[in-house]
C-alpha cells in the first residue's frame, strides 16, 4: 500500500486502506510528527520494554514511557563486505583504508546516502547535528576522493550482483545484502569498521482513523513483533538483527556482535552511530543530492 495514499487518505478524514505499516523510521517519524498516527501502548505491546531502546524505541522516548509513536522491532547495519578471495580482510578496518590505491575500481557503495554518510562521519570526528544540512559537507568531500577507487553504485541487489560476479571486491553495504552473497556461494568476509558502525530500524506504526478493535490488535501485533519467535525469525529467515538479546541468532551473528548487535552494551563496544532520524527526515532530499554529486 502506498506511503502517500494513506497519508492523503488520513488527512481527508477517511479510515486508510491499511491499519499499520512497516516503514522507514524515517516515515514513521514524519507521520508521527504531523499527527497521523496513534500512539502504541507498552501496556498492552510490554514486550517492546525488553528490547534495545537504543533502536526499538523513538529517540527521546523516555524510559519506562506507557506509549511509543512507533516501534522498530529489528535493525540492519553496515559493514564491509569483503571478497576474502581477492582482499585481505586484515587490510580494510578502518574508512580511511577504502582510500588505498591498492583499491582502484574496487570498491561498490549502497545508493543511498546515509549507508555511507553517518559512519563515515563518525569516524572523521563529523557531528551531523551541528548546524546541517552543511555539517556533512566534509563528508561528501572525503566521498568525493574516493572516486578513482569505486567500482560500482547501486541498490542492495545490485551491491550483492556486483560482488557476486567480481565487479568489486569491497561492498559498504547493509549486512543483509552480504547474506545474500553468502547464499550465492560468494567467499566473502563481513568486516565491521573500527572507527564507525551505523545502524538503523525500520518501523512498525498504526494509522489514524481506524476502529478502535483494528486499534487495540494493531498493538497486539507490535507485542508479537518483540516475541522469541518472531526476533529469532527476523534474524535467521531475514537476516535482520533482532531487538532483543533474548533471540535465537544464526551462528554468523553470535560470533559478530560488532555487526550486529542486540544491546546497548554491544552498540557503544562496536563504535556504532544509531540514524539521527529527525535529521534525515529534515535533510534527506539534500543529503541525497549531495552524495550522488560527490559520488557520480
Amino acid at each position: 500500500m502506498s506511503y502517500q495514499k494513506i497519508d492523503q487518505e488520513i488527512r481527508a478524514g477517511k479510515r486508510p486502506d491499511a491499519d499499520a505499516s512497516m516503514q522507514a523510521q524515517q516515515r514513521a517519524y514524519l507521520d508521527s510528527v504531523r499527527g497521523l498516527t496513534l500512539p502504541i501502548s507498552t501496556k498492552v505491546a510490554p514486550a517492546a520494554l525488553k528490547a534495545n531502546l537504543q533502536v526499538a524505541a523513538p529517540q527521546g522516548t523516555p524510559a519506562g514511557a506507557s506509549s511509543w509513536a512507533y516501534m522498530g522491532p529489528y535493525s540492519v547495519t553496515i559493514g564491509f563486505i569483503v571478497r576474502k578471495d581477492k582482499v585481505n580482510p586484515a587490510d580494510v578496518q578502518k574508512w580511511s583504508d577504502l582510500a588505498s590505491p591498492k583499491f582502484a575500481h574496487s570498491l561498490v557503495f549502497d545508493q543511498i546516502y546515509s549507508t555511507t554518510a553517518f559512519a563515515l562521519a563518525k569516524a572523521m570526528g563529523v557531528d551531523p547535528a551541528k548546524n546541517p544540512p552543511s555539517s556533512l559537507d566534509p563528508v561528501w568531500k572525503r566521498i568525493q576522493s574516493l572516486r578513482p577507487n569505486l567500482a560500482s553504485l547501486g541498490n542492495g541487489a545490485d551491491v550483492t550482483t556486483t560482488l557476486t560476479n567480481g565487479t568489486a571486491t569491497i561492498g559498504v553495504t547493509c549486512t543483509c545484502n552480504a547474506i545474500a552473497a553468502v547464499q550465492a556461494r560468494t567467499p566473502i568476509a563481513m568486516v565491521a569498521p573500527r572507527d564507525g558502525g551505523y545502524e538503523v530500524a525500520d518501523s512498525y506504526y498504526i494509522h489514524k482513523n481506524i476502529p478502535a478493535a483494528n486499534y487495540y490488535y494493531a498493538e497486539l501485533f507490535a507485542n508479537y513483533l518483540y516475541s522469541n519467535a518472531s526476533q529469532s525469525f527476523l534474524a535467521k529467515d531475514q537476516a535482520l538483527v533482532p531487538a532483543i538479546s533474548t533471540a535465537t541468532v544464526p551462528a554468523y551473528m553470535m560470533a559478530q556482535p560488532r555487526l550486529f548487535p542486540r544491546t546497548a552494551a554491544d552498540v557503544k563496544a562496536a563504535n556504532m552511530v544509531i540514524a539521527p532520524i529527525s535529521l534525515m527526515a529534515h535533510f534527506d532530499t539534500q543529503w541525497q543530492t549531495a552524495f550522488e554529486a560527490a559520488i557520480k
